[in-house]
């Protein structure tokens, strides 16, 4: 299996390049085995392709559309200030990052994504309140996770959902 390392060295020479319009790609070799790595960007959507030979991951931002797990919605009014979604070679290898910033309460949000979930299916494992900030962890066996945190910042709520499939 490809190390972390390997892939965590791929993600940063393609993170690197993101600013540029050219397509970068190389490979990159450790003690565990060989990545190779290839971004493209185009019309502000970037793509990293990492495939070593246990398979492959497409890692795309920026590409207009709101990154999240299965069956759950954007936050109404809220603007996306990142999003990126992850693929593998099958169905149940991938996940997404959403991040958001809205004028409500981290209470709002969270009671919002809670509804959603037990809606599409998810049970809830856990939530936490700490200070400014709240937290949803939420379940689909077999299908889904995700975990939202929202945390208050003066006027603002910044909130990250974090999904993964298959879990």
């Amino acid at each position: 299996m490809i190390g972390r390392t390997t892939v965590a060295i791929a993600l940063l020479l393609g993170l690197a390049a993101c600013g540029e319009k050219e397509t970068a790609s190389g490979t990159v070799k450790d003690d565990s085995g060989t990545a190779t790595y290839k971004l493209t960007e185009k019309d502000g959507k970037s793509t990293l392709t990492v495939k070593t030979a246990d398979g492959s991951a497409h890692i795309t931002s920026g590409d207009g559309t709101a990154a999240l797990p299965e069956g759950l919605a954007p936050y109404p009014g809220a603007t996306i200030t990142s999003s990126t979604r992850i693929t593998g070679d099958t169905p149940e290898k991938g996940g997404s990052m959403l991040s958001f910033d809205t004028t409500d309460a981290p209470a709002q949000v969270v009671a919002f994504y809670r509804t959603a979930a037990q809606k599409a299916g998810y049970l809830v494992e856990s939530e936490v309140k700490a200070g400014t900030m709240e937290m949803l962890v939420a379940k689909n066996p077999g299908k889904a996770a995700f975990t939202l945190t929202a945390n208050r910042e003066g006027e603002k709520t910044s909130v990250n959902l974090l999904g993964g499939a298959g879990s």
